[in-house]
């Protein structure tokens, strides 16, 4: 008789713990991922877009990379005591320094402008800035625009020096 009734009380907690497993209420692991994916694709239309353009930072280090190609130049014509021409490529957005015989490719969402009073060295095709090794050049402006501002770098006609412009 003991036997019964232990039983019979085993199976009623057996038949309850039943009933709260099938009417437990919770989430699975699937369904947590599928709330977090749908609200991280709703989070990322919401964000504002920001541009994929270059920015201010990265535009002010390509005028300190387009400076080094020029001082590289002219110190390069100092110690070589021969002409040594920078070649700007506007249309194809690079820069070849006549000494590395290496191009500095510019963005394409960066205008790249090139200013120059003379043609410093009649047997390039393209616009060039020539140093000579008394330190005398044409003289020279490169531009680099975006739509987040215009940096110039210039170059001394008398000097060679080569700054940004303010």
């Amino acid at each position: 008789m003991k036997d019964h009734k232990i039983s019979q009380i085993m199976r009623s907690r057996a038949i309850k713990d039943r009933k709260i497993q099938i009417g437990e209420d919770g989430f699975t692991l699937l369904e947590t991922i599928a709330a977090l994916t749908i609200l991280a694709l709703i989070v990322s239309f919401s964000l504002p877009r920001t541009g994929s353009g270059t920015s201010p930072n990265r535009l002010n280090a390509l005028a300190y990379q387009v400076m080094a190609v020029l001082t590289n130049d002219r110190y390069a014509a100092r110690l070589k005591g021969l002409p040594v021409s920078t070649v700007v490529d506007a249309s194809n957005h690079r820069i070849l320094s006549g000494t590395a015989e290496r191009w500095l490719v510019i963005p394409n969402d960066v205008i790249l402008e090139i200013i120059s009073p003379i043609k410093c060295d009649p047997m390039l095709q393209l616009p060039n800035i020539r140093f000579f090794p008394d330190g005398y050049t044409c003289g020279s402006v490169i531009r680099l625009k975006t739509t987040q501002g215009t940096i110039a770098i210039t170059v001394n006609r008398l000097t060679g020096s080569v700054s940004l412009a303010d």
